[in-house]
């Protein structure tokens, strides 16, 4: 089993379940800053096959969300897992002020 595909296994023991692009994926939502319990900006950890760009929207269960920012971590070149800066939509939206 590669690196990636361990990866891959763990997300889908321990992963929550969202959507994009009309495709079940799953992956871990953590809060950026742990001491704000009603935060609306969170990392999320995905497979490696889950390759979204800024401004696309996913979605769980309850929320949608934002990607203001996606990359990945590398091993020699293969990418082991995605990680993405959401921000939650459901009852509020970034201003243009909002940088």
């Amino acid at each position: 089993m590669s690196r990636s595909e361990l990866v891959k296994s763990l997300l889908q023991r321990y992963g929550n379940e969202f959507f994009w692009n009309g495709n079940s994926y799953r992956g871990l939502f953590r809060t950026l800053d742990q001491k704000v319990q009603e935060g609306r900006c969170y990392r999320l950890i995905a497979s490696a096959d889950f390759l979204p760009m800024i401004g696309d929207e996913v979605r769980d269960e309850k929320y949608f969300y934002t990607i203001l920012r996606v990359d990945g971590v590398f091993l020699s070149a293969k990418r082991l897992y995605t990680w993405c800066i959401v921000e939650q939509k459901d009852g509020w939206e970034r201003s243009e002020n909002d940088t």
